[in-house]
């Protein structure tokens, strides 16, 4: 190991497959690398939060497990993204490991050649494969930032009756200003689903679409920080900051960017990070009645979202909507 690092290599990997990780691990430590695996290195009452960025950054490669699972954890998430951080402004190199076929890497993890881990591969050779890298990493290809689409972004039926009413009354910003738009509604009615409708039809013309869980606070919080390293904003210590740094890169950057506050409970909850200016549009969603100050409030109900299937819009590649022969394009239209 050159200089001065601690390890040769992290290990990152989402609790379920932690089984196949501690077989890697194995692996990996008789080729004679230094493995930093958290089952190895934590001490009971160790501070993982703090650890973490630690170690990555201790670190010549990263390498990440990646299944079903990859996305699903705070820790596998937060170690995925200052994984790739570490890519953008440090040189290291990230080793995606796939561990079964029909898997879509996160967070443009799917930009670097995988190796394959599946049931009958021989771990000696994946090991072998990782440890040459290892010892020689020269400088990893940058994570493609074409794009970016939070995992979070909830699937859309094939068949979502109301998805035309919703993007044709969700029209958005013009340059330079903001305009955010509440759907409203009681729970169960489709207001999540008509948040994530927009975010598809649109992904086509968007460079930045992210997803933040707005009922509590803490999660609002992590979720919106979550971005910071998918989009070049410095990560602070205290998450706060950092979601604040990111609020007020949407507010600054030249990129086109869609943000969902998804079930925020009242308006005082968003006020610290709502954007107010920028080249993009902040979509909320809530069982608020009295969400009236930010902005248009769209009433949503049950028949909305029920409407006969003829009713139904067809999405476009390039982001706009046909409904009854006219054409929407709800957002940054030419």
């Amino acid at each position: 190991m050159t200089g001065g690092l601690q390890w040769d290599v992290f290990l990152a990997y989402a609790s379920p497959d932690r089984a196949r990780a501690w077989v890697l691990y194995n692996a990996l430590t008789a080729t004679g690398l230094k493995v930093c695996f958290d089952q190895e290195v934590l001490r009971p009452g160790d501070n993982w939060h703090r650890a973490l960025p630690r170690h990555l950054r201790s670190s010549r490669i990263v390498v990440v497990l990646v299944s079903s699972h990859t996305s699903d954890g705070t820790f596998e998430t937060d170690e995925l993204l200052i994984g790739i951080q570490q890519v953008r402004r440090e040189g290291a190199r990230l080793v995606p490991v796939m561990l079964h076929a029909g898997v879509e890497p996160p967070y443009g993890v799917g930009a670097f050649h995988a190796v394959t881990f599946f049931a009958d591969d021989d771990v000696g050779e994946v090991a072998a494969a990782i440890a040459d890298v290892a010892r020689n990493p020269t400088k990893a290809a940058e994570v493609n930032a074409s794009q970016v689409w939070c995992p979070r972004v909830p699937a859309v039926p094939q068949v979502f009756a109301g998805r035309d009413a919703v993007l044709a009354q969700l029209e958005a910003s013009t340059a330079g200003a903001v305009l955010t738009q509440t759907i409203q509604g009681m729970g169960g009615v489709g207001k999540t689903t008509a948040a994530a409708a927009l975010a598809e039809a649109q992904r086509h013309r968007l460079d930045v679409v992210w997803w933040v869980r707005s009922e509590q606070p803490s999660v609002l919080v992590a979720d919106l920080a979550e971005l910071a390293p998918l989009v070049g904003v410095r990560e602070d210590d205290d998450p706060a900051d950092t979601a604040a740094a990111v609020r007020h890169w949407l507010e600054t950057t030249d990129r086109l960017w869609l943000l969902v506050l998804d079930n925020a409970p009242d308006e005082a909850s968003l006020e610290q990070w709502r954007p107010r200016r920028g080249r993009g549009a902040t979509i909320v969603t809530s069982r608020n009645r009295n969400m009236n100050h930010l902005g248009r409030v769209i009433p949503w109900t049950l028949s909305r979202t029920t409407w006969p299937k003829r009713s139904c819009v067809n999405a476009s590649a390039s982001g706009t909507v046909r409904r009854h022969g006219r054409t929407w394009s709800p957002f940054w239209s030419g």
